[in-house]
């Protein structure tokens, strides 16, 4: 694009309209890669720790509390237990 218009087969509005065009998509792909590298990576070490609860393959009378505790935290979060039905809290901020 450049060259051309050094060669004058592109005309200086129409050079400006599509360096403008593509300055705005570089910022938005710039962007989009700054939140992608930002994101939260948790997921990463919760999804390992369910893969080592399954391989372990707890059953319910024989499974460590620790593990059961940690695998019902992690399918169950912002959850107590009352009157043995689990129940969803809010999250303090």
């Amino acid at each position: 694009m450049y060259l051309h218009k050094l060669d004058g087969r592109v005309d200086t509005a129409c050079f400006d309209s599509k360096s403008a065009e593509w300055r705005a998509e570089q910022d938005r792909l710039r962007r989009d890669v700054a939140t992608h590298q930002a994101a939260n990576q948790t997921y990463i070490e919760e999804g390992a720790q369910l893969l080592h609860l399954a391989h372990v393959r707890m059953s319910c009378s024989k499974g460590r509390n620790a593990e059961k505790r940690c695998l019902l935290n992690l399918l169950l979060p912002n959850c107590v237990w009352k009157a043995g039905v689990p129940t969803r809290i809010s999250p303090t901020i």
